[in-house]
């Protein structure tokens, strides 16, 4: 039943008016919101620590309503991709400084792009794509196996290359970057619980900036460039590509390394505060600072 279902919103969301799709998520998100305890428990504290407010808070409420009608909208817009040409998704996007990821992959090395859950990452990901960039996109598993098929289709739409996100998977993205390739990597979702904790000013808590990305960074001798993108008003996705960040090497890796992911956490947090319905994260990613976080003075 799924699955036809599924099938069906493929075959009718492209045909639809925009109007109306954007609708349908809308009302599709607040119904997600309010039957799934689960997802919703996350989103609070997630906007709780991102605002600095209780989570029973009103604006944490609204703000977390408005995450989960933003993920709605990305489904849908995920449903149009495979009907778009490169032209089209030009038009859909917008990639300021994109000199910056060129530059870097023109050098002939990898690039890791450091990004977070904010507007529509696929559509970020299409964004540099159309304009030029090499890119692999990880790919978390999921299930049912149709479904990940249908991610995998979906970002490899524009010639982006799709790596499944499995345990074993630091050797292929290593090969990835010896190939010239930009592999992105989100900062806001420590998976592998190993993270850096980072706690900056004006934050109450501390969240952990995956320990990976700066130590393939450091080890590799490979670029970093942030990508931050986020929706615009008319629903439009812009990513904003940062210059790279400095790598240069104190010698000693774990201060390097807690270094560039503070620095990670000083560009990913205001930009998350500043657009807190389009954080359309929901793994609770926030802890009590403790004695080994970096408070950023």
């Amino acid at each position: 039943m799924q699955r036809q279902l599924f099938d069906l919103l493929r075959r009718t969301v492209p045909r639809m008016p925009s109007e109306i799709a954007l609708a349908l998520a809308v009302v599709t998100g607040g119904l997600v919101y309010r039957s799934s305890h689960t997802l919703r428990a996350a989103a609070h504290h997630n906007m709780a620590g991102l605002l600095g407010l209780p989570e029973d808070h009103r604006q944490v409420k609204r703000a977390a309503m408005g995450a989960v009608c933003m993920l709605a909208r990305n489904y849908v817009d995920m449903l149009t991709v495979t009907t778009l040409t490169a032209d089209q998704m030009l038009e859909r996007t917008e990639a300021v400084g994109m000199e910056h990821l060129l530059e870097a992959q023109a050098r002939g090395r990898g690039v890791l792009i450091a990004t977070a859950h904010i507007g529509n990452v696929d559509a970020a990901g299409h964004a540099i794509l159309v304009r030029g960039a090499r890119c692999v996109a990880l790919t978390e598993r999921v299930e049912p196996a149709w479904l990940f098929d249908f991610f995998v289709e979906e970002r490899g739409h524009f010639g982006g290359e799709v790596m499944p996100l499995t345990a074993n998977v630091l050797p292929q993205v290593q090969r990835a970057l010896r190939s010239g390739l930009a592999v992105g990597i989100a900062c806001d979702w420590d998976m592998q619980g190993n993270g850096v904790p980072v706690v900056l000013p004006g934050f109450r808590q501390a969240i952990r900036i995956p320990a990976g990305l700066a130590t393939l960074a450091l080890r590799g001798k490979v670029p970093i460039i942030p990508i931050w993108p986020h929706r615009l008003p008319d629903g439009r996705t812009r990513a904003c590509i940062g210059p790279e960040l400095d790598l240069c090497s104190s010698g000693n890796l774990r201060t390097d390394v807690r270094r560039i992911s503070t620095r990670l956490a000083q560009q990913m947090l205001p930009r998350l505060r500043a657009h807190p319905r389009q954080w359309v994260l929901f793994h609770p990613v926030w802890e009590a600072p403790a004695d080994t976080a970096i408070a950023e003075r």
